[in-house]
């Protein structure tokens, strides 16, 4: 791991979820002239930033793990393809503005990346190694990982389950040897981030989260109009 702070891994999890809104974290992303996924690796980045100034121990860089999606048209419905891409992130970017525009070139740039095409033969060849080999060489390379980061978009349509409506849904990903996971999902107008800690890497996660949440308050004021953003200061 990247991180000077985040080095210890356990067994033990902490679940934690924060509730955004859609139509924010949209409009953050499009006022730096991106996506709503630069804007949540920008709120993410942001409050890993935050987190380790509060002890003390600042950090330049991360390794991310970022499932990159890999359908296209013809693939059938209902088949999920994506292939985990891993890459160092930078965190020391004071201005969300600026990190959105920067994050989301580094995001671009690896969603382009030529070897992802390769990614059903490389899985092949892998399932005819040893399990032993390939459980040793898959659980280091994660073990290297600071924080995983997904994005899922989720229903825009009311639904219901059993005669009741769907309120709201929450992600949480695997950390899969990572510190913590970040998984936002998306429902109707809302989404949430579900955050699943590995509270030995991580031994105050309420702390964690609390950065988080002031990670994504810094990018969503971005994309506020000043009338609002004025209602938020007052109120």
């Amino acid at each position: 791991p990247l991180s000077p702070l985040m080095r210890h891994r356990g067994m033990s999890r902490r679940l934690a979820a924060v509730e955004l809104s859609l139509d924010e974290l949209k409009a953050a992303g499009h006022a730096a002239g991106g996506t709503m996924n630069d804007a949540f690796l920008a709120a993410v980045t942001g409050g890993m930033r935050r987190y380790h100034h509060v002890h003390g121990v600042p950090a330049d860089r991360l390794r991310v793990t970022m499932p990159i999606n890999l359908r296209t048209a013809s693939d059938a419905i209902g088949n999920n393809r994506f292939t985990p891409a891993r890459f160092t992130l930078p965190i020391d970017v004071e201005d969300p503005r600026a990190r959105m525009r920067q994050l989301g070139e580094l995001a671009r740039a690896w969603r382009k990346e030529p070897g992802l095409k390769f990614t059903d033969a490389v899985a092949g060849a892998l399932n005819l190694m040893p399990e032993a080999l390939t459980t040793a060489a898959l659980g280091s390379m994660l073990k290297a990982i600071d924080f995983v980061a997904t994005n899922v978009p989720g229903l825009e349509r009311p639904v219901h389950l059993a005669g009741a409506r769907v309120e709201q849904q929450i992600a949480f990903a695997p950390p899969s040897g990572a510190a913590f996971s970040a998984a936002l999902l998306s429902h109707l107008d809302r989404c949430t981030l579900g955050l699943v800690i590995d509270t030995a890497a991580v031994p105050d996660p309420d702390v964690l989260v609390s950065c988080m949440a002031e990670g994504f308050e810094e990018v969503l004021a971005v994309g506020r109009s000043p009338k609002k953003r004025q209602r938020r200061t007052s109120g």
